[in-house]
This record gives structure tokens, C-alpha cells and sequence, in this order.
């Protein structure tokens, strides 16, 4: 199959997958084709089967096998609530999660600096340097060292801590429901009723420390939540619960491809420390992964990542990937000079090959 034919059948397979996945909400397929043609790194973002399909046929150097994030690249990191007024910065989205070779991970974020140039507002040549500190970053987490995150990283965790964003958006206090809108639709009464019921299960599994920091909670209200661009089409619910003194709590509740128990898993193993009430919830006989969302949260933005700190805040966030690798391994190691040159040089490739399967996505969606 020649170059041309097989990023068309790239474009022709994501398209099919799209549609398949929005087959029960139609109204979310054209958002996430708004979103994933904004851009190629937008492209890449909601596009997963592409970039994998890609890696099937390069011959990707060897690696040590690792605990996945999946669908790594650099708005796969963020604020993470681990109970009020305590958060983290790491990687947040494990939906994708499995075993594999930590090559695919690396590949993939690399892949992705080189695509987010634009929104990094640097020049070809500036973004390749950029790639080379994320990897650099990576390899200083598996050699196991340690470092501290710049200023710009450590501000992200201020404004969390500061509560600088809320819930006044999401929820009417009067009413005690979720307020609807374009994010948070009405849910089907069924679906409503199900998760409403099932909730409380949850809650009683979580530890002690969690349960006496909610309250007896009162679970009032659910709303589909419209959130991501990958995920767009996976049933994801917010809920909204009230507990001691009349706190409200939010909860998101989310079908993941690779099943709740291994993102719950890989949330425990991965991470210094899990999210606030993180478990697994039997909604309509679907295992599916809830936790509580705390004000302050939020993911980290391409654009955000402009300015002096830049290659220190990428490099860093390799740092938070090697990180993960590091610690769901059993026999870690860094890659040699000449497997380090195959990376780059890989992720150049797979960069180019999704601009060209970006341009075939949007004249087949146009």
C-alpha cells in the first residue's frame, strides 16, 4: 500500500470509529470532529487509532515493559484533587491504560510536542529541542533522580489550592441539581435513576479517612458530562451528592475502553497517590470508574506552556512520565544513544504522517 492509500485508510478508519462510538449520542460526533479539526495536534489528541495503527508498521526500538498511560501527550497532564485543598500535578487520563513497552508511551508524547508547535508558539527548529527535553526528562525518572517542577508547574498547583475555579458554573444551590447546559445535557431518566442508586455503593467502599471527609451523602442529581475529544461518545456522567453541613459534591462517573478496574489499578500504581474517591461503580451491569472532582482541577494546556520556563515545564513533564514507567516496572532502564536518535527520529515520522492523515479527516468529515 503506498503512502498516500494508507493515510487515507487512517483518515476512512477513524472516521468509521467516530461514528460508531457516537452512534447513540449523534449530537457529540460533530463536536468532536469540530475539535479534532482545529488542528493536528488536535487531530492526535482524538484520534488514538491512528497513531497506534501508524506504530503497527514502524520498527519501534526496544523498551522495557511498564504500566501505560496509553494515550499520553502534553494535555494528558494535570491538577488532580487527593482530598480538599491538597492536589497534584501528573498525569491524569489513564482511560486508555494497559502493559506494554514504555517505547509506545515516549513515541507518542514525543509525537506530540512536535505537533503542538504552533500552540507552543515556537519554530521547527525550537520545537525539535523541545521533544529532545521531554525525552531527556523521561530518561531522568527511570535512572531514578529526582527534581522539583518550575515555577510555571508549581503556579498551575497554587491556583488549584486557591480555589481560583469552582463549581458555581455546574450546580444550582437552591434547586440542589446540576444545572443543565452544553457541557452537562440531561441524562436519561433510567440512566439518571441508575447511577443515583449505585452511587452509594461506591461511596461505601471508599477508605475511612475519604468517607468521614464526605459526610452521610445525599446523591441528588445526574447530568451527562460532555468533556474530552477522544472519549467523546463513551457514557460519562457528573453527579452531584450532598453531604456534612450542606457541602455539595461533584462526582464523574465514566466508561473507559479499557475497563475500570485496570484505570483504577493503574491510578493507584502510577501515581504518588490516587484521586480522591477513586473506585469502580456497577451502573446498568457497566463497571465504570468514578471519583470525586474537586474545585481547583484542571488540565494543563499547550498554549500555557509559553515563555521562559517552557523547555524546563516540558522537560519536566517527561520527568512525570518517566515517572510512571518507573514505577509500575519491574526491570527499568534508560535508553542507549542510538535507541534515543530512533526515537526522534521516529516521532518525526509519525508527526509528518499524521498532518497527512489530518488533512484526509477533514475533507472526509468537510
Amino acid at each position: 500500500m503506498s503512502a498516500k492509500a494508507s493515510a487515507q485508510a487512517l483518515a476512512a478508519r477513524q472516521v468509521a470509529l467516530d461514528r460508531a462510538r457516537c452512534r447513540a449520542r449523534p449530537e457529540l460526533l460533530e463536536r468532536k470532529w469540530a475539535r479534532m479539526a482545529a488542528s493536528p495536534f488536535a487531530f492526535l489528541r482524538g484520534a488514538l487509532p491512528v497513531f497506534d495503527g501508524a506504530l503497527r508498521s514502524c520498527a519501534v526500538p526496544p523498551s522495557f515493559t511498564a504500566t501505560l498511560v496509553g494515550d499520553l501527550h502534553l494535555e494528558n497532564f494535570g491538577v488532580l484533587g487527593l482530598e480538599p485543598g491538597r492536589f497534584l500535578l501528573h498525569v491524569n487520563d489513564f482511560d486508555e491504560t494497559r502493559s506494554g513497552p514504555v517505547a509506545h508511551d515516549v513515541l507518542r508524547l514525543l509525537t506530540s510536542v512536535l505537533l503542538a508547535r504552533e500552540s507552543l508558539g515556537v519554530d521547527g527548529r525550537e520545537v525539535q529541542s523541545l521533544a529532545e527535553a521531554a525525552l531527556d526528562g523521561h530518561q531522568k525518572a527511570v535512572s531514578g533522580k529526582r527534581q522539583s517542577p518550575p515555577s510555571l508547574l508549581v503556579a498551575a498547583v497554587q491556583d488549584a489550592e486557591d480555589g481560583s475555579r469552582t463549581f458555581e458554573k455546574l450546580i444550582d444551590p437552591e434547586a440542589r441539581a446540576i444545572r443543565r447546559g452544553p457541557k452537562t445535557p440531561k441524562a436519561p431518566a433510567a440512566l439518571r435513576r441508575a447511577v443515583l442508586e449505585a452511587m452509594p455503593g461506591h461511596v461505601s467502599r471508599l477508605t475511612d479517612e475519604e468517607r468521614r471527609t464526605l459526610g452521610r451523602l445525599e446523591f441528588l442529581d445526574a447530568a451527562w458530562r460532555v468533556a474530552g475529544t477522544g472519549s467523546l461518545g463513551l457514557t460519562r456522567l457528573v453527579v452531584l451528592a450532598e453531604g456534612r453541613r450542606g457541602a455539595l459534591w461533584l462526582f464523574d462517573v465514566k466508561a473507559c475502553p479499557r475497563g475500570a478496574a485496570e484505570v483504577v489499578a493503574a491510578l493507584r500504581s502510577a501515581l504518588p497517590a490516587p484521586p480522591f474517591g477513586l473506585g469502580a461503580v456497577q451502573v446498568l451491569g457497566r463497571s465504570m470508574v468514578a471519583r470525586a472532582l474537586m474545585p481547583g482541577e484542571a488540565k494543563l494546556e499547550a498554549q500555557t506552556l509559553r515563555g521562559a520556563e517552557q523547555r524546563s515545564a516540558i522537560h519536566h513533564l517527561g520527568f512525570l512520565a518517566g515517572q510512571v514507567h518507573a514505577r509500575t516496572a519491574t526491570h527499568a532502564r534508560r535508553f542507549s544513544a542510538a535507541e534515543r536518535r530512533a526515537l526522534l527520529e521516529l516521532a518525526r515520522h509519525l508527526a509528518g504522517l499524521h498532518h497527512e492523515v489530518f488533512l484526509h479527516f477533514c475533507a472526509a468529515v468537510g
